[in-house]
């Protein structure tokens, strides 16, 4: 869990320092192994009334991978975002 709490805070912090990429990184594989966590512990505990939870979570990933990634660019967030604060 101290992994999975470090990732998130660091996805939130890494987009303040420019590094944008890891930062993406960091925001995908704290999504991913938050939707594992999750379905293991429902698969563990046979509560497949709440299995659609870790499939919600999951639909988020590509949002996120599509979120960062957009635009022409690589990271087209970073372009868009600079344009929006300094005018």
């Amino acid at each position: 869990m101290l992994i999975l709490a470090s990732l998130w805070l660091l996805a939130r912090l890494l987009p303040f320092t420019g590094l944008l990429p890891l930062a993406a990184l960091a925001d995908t594989a704290f999504l991913c192994w938050l939707t594992y966590e999750i379905t293991r512990l429902v698969i563990k505990a046979k509560k497949w009334n709440q299995s659609a939870i870790g499939g919600k979570i999951a639909l988020l990933i590509p949002a996120n991978i599509v979120f960062y990634t957009h635009g022409n660019s690589k990271f087209g967030f970073l372009k868009i975002h600079n344009s929006l604060i300094f005018k």
